[in-house]
């Protein structure tokens, strides 16, 4: 009876041992899977800009709203194939934007279908400018080189 007994608490030890293997094995401080890097945005149909400065301003708004899919969808063709998306959000992320006074945007022909478009600055007297271009016949942000908020074709 002794022996039984005792071989009764060693499967119970043995028991709770696979328990507290198994219990650790699920922590939730070991991810179960590696993180998902982001995602590019959902394919929409390409807002329509009817101008320049209307393609400026409406990137410019969804860069202040950290809606980078939004902002991404306003660039030209060039821009989309030179920065994949998750390379465009992470330089969003890593650049924080000036104070623009969107409501100062001016376009500056160089011919028709490419325009520059000038933002002032809230809190300098230095301005930003943004080359547009028309594609489709939708205006465009071109953003080649330089930072999201500062790019230069």
């Amino acid at each position: 009876m002794k022996k039984r007994r005792v071989l009764i608490l060693v499967l119970m030890a043995a028991v709770v041992a696979a328990a507290i293997v198994v219990i650790n094995l699920r922590s939730p401080d070991q991810p179960s899977s590696p993180p998902t890097p982001p995602r590019p945005p959902t394919p929409q149909p390409q807002p329509q800009a009817s101008t320049p400065s209307e393609a400026v301003v409406a990137y410019l708004e969804a860069l202040s709203n950290a809606d980078f899919g939004a902002a991404y969808e306003y660039l030209s063709s060039e821009s989309r194939a030179a920065h994949p998306y998750e390379e465009f959000a992470a330089l969003c992320k890593e650049s924080k934007g000036p104070s623009l006074d969107i409501g100062s945007a001016a376009e500056h022909r160089a011919d028709s279908d490419r325009v520059t478009v000038t933002v002032s600055m809230l809190w300098d007297p230095a301005e930003a400018s943004f080359t547009t271009v028309r594609e489709d016949g939708a205006w465009r942000v071109v953003f080649i080189e330089g930072k999201p908020w500062f790019p230069y074709p």
